[in-house]
């Protein structure tokens, strides 16, 4: 007896249920804190495939035909679609659109699985450049990443950097260089780089100088490939914990971390910090998190409002004298009173303030960037849950801000009223 199995007749189909599909594993992991928002509000079928309902919910249908549409919402805002330049919130939802349209004729065929693997690869590549070359080749790129991030060479994981220019050329290709064993020692992933042009020709090789300024929104280890990535230059690098980081305009844009796609929006996140109410210490405080979070060291920041500090409430939750560095008295308070020198956070070296982060404990800042306490062990209430870290972190939100960065990378923080911790982080990062 011969069966036959008939012909699928939704291939090539989006239905809803695939679209939702589709956002919940390659969209929503690129926007932290966002989710699927049920029983949307209905729209007309002219409505764009991208639109604002509100600051908060971005509205998405796979085409103008479609009559169907969902919703994706989060606590914090979206950005807007000019708030950054050319890339966007906004635009990373477009480009999503357009990477999902292409791979449409695959949906629901045998084929599926391979389609829509490297989908995450496609929305980043699309959202970096509008221009095909240089969009093809940082995607040729962001796929051998991948493919290193599961190797190791001599026993060791690989690390690398690439930079794309907007240039043509027509000497050796990437893809060819890149099946040779030599090609991942070339780089280490932070401070040298291969330049290829937009067609993906081997250009040069560069060992990049430590910048006099820091970049703010990219961490330290690569501030020689931020400062490189402006204009129209793209960096892409691969570092030896397996995450793929991309930058552009002087700052770090997508982070590849365990297989999961994030985008990083720098500037909403500084204002929905909240405090100190100086901006430039905020970015400051933001910036160390990050460095923080890429060292893999984890960090729990306190930062402690004006009303806060000239009281004794915030020493409740700091109760060893000896973690105070204003009068200190210990051995640690002193020695890092005297390497602090009385100099506020954001005057220290991005790297001196990383290593103060890495010590275990809390680091407590005044609202004008005074060093209270460094290494501070905290007193929190009872049933507390989601690990210590967390909990300092939502207790120090009750003074001021309260912000966990764990050794896996994530950042959280936490503002609430005195006496009432925050349930949900007031913003995330990746």
């Amino acid at each position: 007896m011969k069966f036959i199995v008939p012909p699928r007749r939704d291939i090539g189909i989006i239905t809803k249920k695939r679209f939702e599909k589709l956002v919940s594993k390659h969209l929503l992991p690129l926007l932290p804190g966002a989710e699927i928002k049920q029983n949307p509000v209905a729209h007309s079928r002219a409505r764009a495939t991208v639109a604002f309902r509100d600051p908060c919910t971005l509205s998405l249908k796979p085409s103008l035909k479609s009559d169907f549409h969902i919703e994706i919402t989060r606590s914090q805002k979206f950005a807007s679609a000019s708030s950054l330049g050319n890339i966007s919130e906004y635009t990373l939802a477009k480009s999503f659109i357009r990477a999902v349209n292409i791979i449409t004729p695959g949906i629901g065929s045998a084929f599926e699985r391979d389609v829509v693997n490297g989908l995450g690869r496609r929305i980043v590549a699309r959202s970096i450049s509008e221009r095909m070359n240089q969009r093809l080749t940082s995607q040729g790129i962001l796929d051998q990443f991948s493919r290193w991030a599961t190797r190791s060479y001599e026993g060791k994981p690989i690390s690398a950097s690439f930079g794309v220019t907007d240039e043509i050329d027509r000497t050796v290709d990437f893809h060819d260089f890149s099946k040779e064993d030599f090609s991942v020692v070339l780089t280490n992933g932070t401070d040298t780089m291969i330049e290829c042009t937009s067609n993906g020709a081997l250009q040069n090789h560069h060992s990049l100088p430590v910048p006099r300024k820091m970049p703010d929104f990219a961490p330290h280890r690569l501030a020689g490939l931020a400062e490189w990535a402006k204009g129209e230059k793209i960096g892409l690098a691969l570092n030896r914990s397996g995450e793929i980081l991309v930058l552009k305009h002087g700052r770090l844009v997508f982070v590849c971390r365990r297989g999961k796609w994030s985008f990083l929006t720098h500037e909403p996140i500084i204002t929905q910090m909240g405090c100190p109410q100086d901006r430039n210490i905020r970015r400051e405080i933001y910036s160390s998190a990050l460095d923080a979070s890429f060292a893999r060291t984890g960090a729990c920041i306190g930062v402690v409002t004006s009303n806060n500090v000239g009281n004794a409430s915030w020493k409740n939750v700091v109760p060893r004298a000896e973690d105070h560095l204003q009068f200190p008295i210990s051995t640690k308070a002193k020695a890092l009173a005297k390497m602090i020198g009385g100099s506020k956070f954001q005057d220290l070296s991005r790297r001196f303030r990383q290593e103060l982060l890495a010590i275990d404990g809390a680091t407590l800042i005044g609202h004008d960037g005074t060093v209270l306490a460094v290494g501070a062990i905290l007193k929190i209430e009872g049933g507390s849950t989601g690990g210590g870290r967390l909990a300092a972190a939502k207790t120090l939100g009750q003074y001021g801000l309260g912000i966990k960065v764990s050794m896996d990378g994530p950042i959280e923080g936490f503002r609430s009223e005195p006496g009432k911790m925050a349930e949900a982080p007031s913003f995330t990062v990746m």
